[in-house]
């Protein structure tokens, strides 16, 4: 996906302040390039970790949370449907 705002002189995608746009490798091998998932961030030299990685981290947590409250909201329907009939 393509940066359609500010380059610099080598042609990286910049943010409205001037600053590099998400800064690290472009995994398809495009500079301009602003997908999330083919960007592996720069973090430490021993330590490279694709931002797509990190969402799809958030992702997994994010369904995990909602089969909690799912099946907390099951429970008290039943808790509930058991104090009608009792």
């Amino acid at each position: 996906m393509p940066h359609h705002g500010n380059f610099d002189a080598d042609e990286n995608p910049l943010d409205e302040y001037g600053r590099f746009l998400f800064k690290g490798k472009r995994l398809c091998g495009n500079k301009d390039c602003v997908a999330l998932d083919h960007i592996e961030l720069e973090t430490t030299k021993t330590n490279n970790v694709s931002v797509g990685e990190i969402v799809k981290r958030m992702r997994e947590d994010i369904n995990k949370t909602e089969a909690d409250i799912e099946l907390f909201f099951n429970a008290l329907q039943e808790w509930e449907d058991y104090g009608k009939n009792g």
